[in-house]
């Protein structure tokens, strides 16, 4: 793995690096949208203060979770990680006017061809069934549907 500060994948038109201290505006833009947040594992932010204890408690330290940048400005739009504590599965965000513009697919393949070469054996992902927008992303990448479960 390349030096975390200066590590960057890019591609015609987007750019994943790591987050740094500038970007917890950003950041906190992102995650405090309730649209955008429905279907993430937490809960949206409410203010800049969660922000920064976000930034240092789920993404600082991480060695896969990236924003996701415009080329253009590179100024976070979104984000997307691996994570690695219960195997590796696939997740992402995006704010809400660059839905529907294949960023979220751009930025998982950009992802994917990364981890082919860090040796990742393979990677998993999982979506609400009230978002099938997301399932579309895990298909247009490659990913295999495998089973669904309810809640009881």
């Amino acid at each position: 793995m390349k030096e975390k500060i200066d590590f960057k994948l890019e591609n015609e038109r987007l750019i994943l690096r790591y987050f740094n201290e500038n970007d917890i505006k950003a950041l906190y833009f992102l995650l405090k949208d309730e649209k955008v947040n429905t279907f993430l594992p937490w809960f949206a932010l409410k203010n800049i203060t969660e922000a920064k204890r976000f930034y240092k408690q789920k993404i600082k330290n991480q060695k896969y979770f990236f924003a996701i940048c415009l080329k253009s400005d590179n100024y976070p739009i979104g984000y997307i990680n691996i994570d690695t504590n219960d195997g590796y599965e696939l997740g992402y965000a995006l704010c809400e006017k660059f839905w529907n513009q294949g960023i979220a697919t751009q930025a998982s393949q950009m992802l994917l061809k990364f981890l082919k070469n860090e040796n990742i054996p393979y990677i998993t992902a999982t979506h609400d069934e009230n978002n099938p927008s997301s399932g579309k992303i895990m298909q247009k990448i490659g990913m295999k549907y495998c089973y669904s479960y309810q809640e009881q």
